[in-house]
């Protein structure tokens, strides 16, 4: 079964999975309790859970949209943008870009969030304190800053992995060579992400 695809103006398509539902769902389900704990109404706190879920899944898609127009920028072809279960990604073809390029599209989606969070956290001054849309703007800028830092972390396959992969690749005028050591920072991240938690037990 074939993505449904979407077009938005001048973006490239969008091909949105089945997933991306489950995605925002999942994350409802997991940003209930701590909702809840505020004393507001349940089906109030129901909205807001679903709420920040899709405020995410924009989120991605504003991520994405920053790594597309930025390849765009520096003459690269997008075929398409996807949002996904785990995510999302950007599929485009370049025949030949120089690697301030290749680092500016890697780090444009990593500052779209980080953009995103301050726009967020600028917005909670226009709330009540306390208030649900407070509490909308707080979650959703707290998430977008922690997105952006998690994908500027150095290593394959997060965004700044692929930063770092094309200044060694510069660097050390070795493609293969930079995708390796990049590759094998991001399974040192991927131990240390499981091995942190579990010393602290």
């Amino acid at each position: 079964m074939r993505s449904p695809m979407l077009r938005l103006g001048a973006l490239p398509p969008i091909r949105v999975s089945p997933g991306t539902l489950v995605t925002v769902l999942l994350l409802a389900v997991l940003m209930y309790p701590a909702l809840s704990r505020g004393g507001a109404e349940q089906g109030t706190v129901v909205l807001l859970a679903v709420g920040i879920g899709l405020f995410m899944i924009v989120s991605v898609l504003v991520h994405e949209v920053a790594h597309a127009l930025t390849a765009r920028a520096f003459g690269a072809t997008v075929d398409h943008i996807a949002l996904t279960l785990w995510g999302g990604h950007t599929q485009y073809r370049a025949r030949q870009m120089p690697a301030l390029g290749s680092m500016l599209v890697s780090l444009s989606g990593p500052a779209s969030n980080a953009a995103l969070a301050a726009v967020a956290a600028g917005a909670i001054r226009l709330t009540e304190t306390g208030s649900s849309l407070a509490v909308f703007f707080t979650v959703s800028a707290w998430l977008n800053l922690a997105l952006a830092l998690f994908n500027l972390l150095p290593g394959l396959p997060m965004d700044g992995g692929r930063a770092l992969e094309s200044l060694l690749a510069a660097a050390l005028r070795n493609r293969v060579l930079a995708t390796r050591i990049t590759a094998w920072a991001g399974r040192a991240i991927a131990v240390g992400v499981v091995v942190t938690p579990l010393a602290h037990v």
